[in-house]
């Protein structure tokens, strides 16, 4: 049914398992939503499975569909990390807006696992759920920030769903009187400008994964200035290149939408 399994050809290096002592792991996934089918996690504990076989220190996910402003929510969520890590620091985002049950669009979730966990620092999140982040310590006095963020689809938050994503911005937007509180994606950069611009002011290192929704290079605005303004490079097409086929980060897409 989906175009893109028939040819779900990677980019890149593959893992190397075992991880050499003197690396850190970082994976990052554009989840489309986990299922929290039972106490121990559902979908969430198989993703942290895979961390685990992966051998990776540090995650992000977006898009993980789930109300985590809901403690059932987040003790499942805990439940999944403790069952496959010795040690952990979790940070999830999620918008202020009343779910009934545990699904709710949007939302992203970042951790650290086992060792890296001696290197903490700080987390914390969007309180409209964009982007959650954990802060490290390094070596001296430097500092290392993971970002995991998700921009919402282009789309018509009058008129769309009240429980969509941009819906859901949207009205936050509304209800606090900001100017065109419609042009979603717009407050989106602006907001995570300051964000970005307040911890390079602290002296802090960006690392940034997500489901940008956004192509970038081929606009001179959104995610495209803020990794130029920013000096943010895709670690990937600086190693690799650009492939030689179309590669698509979505099952049913044709464009890299995700970083």
């Amino acid at each position: 049914r989906h175009k893109n399994l028939k040819s779900n050809d990677p980019h890149g290096d593959s893992p190397q398992l075992p991880k050499p002592p003197d690396w850190t792991q970082l994976y990052w996934q554009n989840t489309n939503g986990f299922q929290l089918a039972d106490d121990n996690g559902g979908t969430f504990l198989t993703a942290n499975e895979q961390l685990q076989v992966l051998q990776a220190d540090a995650a992000g996910f977006s898009e993980i569909n789930l109300d985590t402003t809901k403690s059932s929510v987040t003790n499942k969520l805990h439940t999944a990390i403790r069952k496959t890590s010795k040690h952990c620091h979790m940070k999830s985002s999620s918008s202020p807006t009343t779910a009934t049950h545990d699904y709710k669009p949007g939302g992203t979730v970042t951790l650290i696992r086992d060792n890296l966990c001696s290197r903490f620092y700080s987390k914390g999140a969007d309180k409209l759920g964009r982007w959650s982040f954990i802060t490290l310590n390094c070596r001296g006095e430097r500092k290392v920030t993971f970002v995991t963020i998700y921009q919402p689809c282009i789309g018509k938050p009058k008129h769309d769903g009240s429980m969509t994503v941009i819906s859901q911005q949207y009205q936050h937007h509304l209800q606090s009187g900001r100017q065109q509180p419609e042009n979603v994606r717009k407050h989106f950069i602006q907001d995570l400008r300051i964000f970005v611009s307040a911890h390079r002011a602290m002296g802090e290192s960006i690392i940034m994964a997500g489901d940008f929704n956004e192509v970038i290079g081929t606009t001179s605005s959104g995610m495209s200035k803020v990794c130029r303004d920013f000096n943010l490079v895709d670690p990937i097409h600086q190693r690799h290149g650009s492939p030689s086929n179309q590669f698509a980060t979505w099952i049913d897409g044709k464009e890299t939408l995700d970083y």
